[in-house]
């Protein structure tokens, strides 16, 4: 072992130190049989990522695999599923916590109760968990929504809608049980409130709380999203993705919306060219709200658009996706119908 560890300090890349990146053009046919290859063995695309971010998580692999040359590595990816499938995981960066960044969840608590403060009794609010990896931020949108219902609003429901690309993320998520260094960061009475112990050291969330969530695979680029939804919470995707990715991203967030509905984003992430279509509750904290009667522009709403597609798809409250069809009758009608077409 000791030998080991001699030979891969003394590898080019752990010499070079983590900030270098082996040379791949952007746009390169290398990086294009990278993705292919990717898509293949994990049936997700990564060409929506920003390259900088791709190419660090390739050095990361060939260091670890102790290759040096691109070439050799892409032959790697071509001979072993198994190193497709790790740096298709080390591209996903599931990083999440339990509240985490608890002053802008301290902040996004007091909008949220405004949202069941407006929704009649009897309704349901809708929130939505995108890219939600492990499960501990859907988690903690349902604490805070579970709190807010019992002392102020017991007869307005609501229900989280939990989705991932990360078909083994999402079944931690799903389970509901953490080791004890996870749950750590919680206050107390939370997790005495929605938590039992299961065995020495995990912690498995009550069975009232988990049957609030609604748990779906998902690519948010190509698949459809939830509808009529008042909170989405997208924290820390955008950041990886291309500002093509970001935008279209952000447009299908604005249609899932309904007028007013929160959208809560991670610190260092913005709403770009799509700040029009949006009111902002707090900056710092990077939560917004959809702006009531303000329409995309043709421009921004055609990042959501499959072109030529006949068919309506959408996501029911089950997670289950529906087929039919539509047809439109004018240009401005056709844009919206579109979107309907797609995502209903």
């Amino acid at each position: 072992m000791s030998g080991q560890l001699v030979n891969f300090s003394r590898h080019p890349f752990a010499a070079r130190g983590a900030e270098a990146h082996p040379h791949i053009p952007e746009g390169s046919s290398q990086l294009e049989r990278i993705c292919s290859r990717l898509r293949e063995v994990t049936n997700i695309d990564f060409s929506h990522y920003k390259h900088a971010t791709f190419a660090r998580r390739i050095e990361r692999r060939m260091n670890i695999s102790q290759v040096q040359d691109i070439q050799e590595y892409i032959q790697c990816l071509t001979q072993s599923s198994r190193e497709a499938e790790a740096l298709g995981k080390d591209l996903l960066i599931g990083v999440t916590k339990f509240f985490r960044d608890a002053e802008s969840f301290r902040v996004l608590t007091d909008c949220i109760r405004q949202r069941f403060d407006q929704t009649p009794d009897g309704q349901t609010l809708r929130v939505w968990s995108a890219a939600c990896s492990t499960g501990e931020e859907a988690y903690t949108l349902a604490m805070l929504c579970e709190e807010i219902r019992a002392a102020y609003r017991p007869r307005v429901e609501f229900n989280v809608f939990a989705t991932d690309i990360d078909k083994s993320a999402l079944e931690i998520a799903s389970a509901g049980i953490y080791p004890r260094s996870v749950v750590a960061d919680l206050p107390r009475e939370l997790l005495d409130r929605y938590f039992l112990q299961d065995g020495a050291e995990n912690f498995r969330v009550i069975r009232s709380l988990r049957d609030r969530l609604i748990f779906a695979k998902q690519d948010l680029l190509s698949d459809p999203p939830f509808t009529k939804i008042d909170l989405i919470c997208c924290r820390n995707l955008m950041i990886y993705l291309r500002p093509e990715a970001q935008r279209k991203l952000l447009s299908l967030f604005h249609f899932s919306l309904t007028p007013g509905g929160l959208l809560f984003l991670g610190s260092s992430e913005t709403l770009g060219d799509l700040s029009y279509a949006f009111e902002t509750i707090d900056s710092k904290h990077r939560i917004h709200s959809k702006a009531a009667g303000v329409a995309l522009r043709v421009s921004d709403a055609i990042h959501t658009l499959d072109e030529g597609s006949l068919w309506t798809s959408f996501v029911d409250d089950h997670g289950t996706r529906t087929r039919g069809r539509r047809s439109a009758t004018n240009s401005s009608e056709a844009i919206q119908q579109h979107l309907l077409k797609r995502f209903a």
